[in-house]
């Protein structure tokens, strides 16, 4: 923690590549402290915090892509704990599971029949397929649309991780089968 992984992280970011150093919660802040107290003098780095849930927003997302690129670019270290990285992967998949499944959904039951009745009751059912979210409706687009948005956000975030060298901090801990969240 001390030694080692301030040295790997000063040899891995060459510009291009993103270093993360991923330690158990309970040591997250010393980690970052001392990451930070070995940067501080000789070779100045920036050190950023890698924190994201299921329930992160959009723009939320997009700031840690852009924080994330900014460290890959100014050969920064991201510090993370297992319980961010397994979010963001259950938040990816959960979005592009979400998202396969609205292009599978047509319209069906009550809402596919009066579009096909195309009678007066037309009308009166696409207002009532508007407020609900029905496939076809304004608001069913409209949440796909948001969707895609974070799905494409998440990927982003993916693809700076995908090059990114990872520093195991704990191994034993953060694998660990009963104490970890890996």
């Amino acid at each position: 923690t001390t030694v080692i992984t301030p040295l790997l992280a000063l040899l891995l970011a060459d510009g291009k590549r993103l270093v993360v150093q991923c330690v158990p919660a309970a040591l997250l802040e010393m980690s970052r402290a001392v990451v930070r107290a070995a940067f501080a003098t000789v070779t100045r780095k920036a050190v950023y915090t890698f924190e994201y849930d299921r329930l992160t927003d959009l723009q939320a997302t997009q700031r840690l892509r852009a924080k994330l690129s900014k460290a890959a670019a100014t050969r920064a270290v991201v510090v993370c704990s297992p319980i961010s990285v397994k979010a963001f992967v259950l938040k990816l998949v959960e979005s592009l599971h979400q998202l396969s499944q609205s292009y599978a959904e047509k319209p069906k039951g009550v809402a596919g029949a009066i579009d096909a009745a195309g009678s007066a009751l037309t009308k009166f059912g696409k207002g009532l397929l508007h407020r609900f979210g029905v496939p076809g409706s304004d608001a069913y687009v409209d949440r796909i649309k948001a969707l895609r948005r974070e799905t494409e956000a998440c990927v982003a975030v993916y693809r700076v991780l995908q090059g990114s060298a990872l520093l195991v901090d704990e191994v034993d801990l953060v694998l660990h089968p009963l104490k970890s969240e890996l």
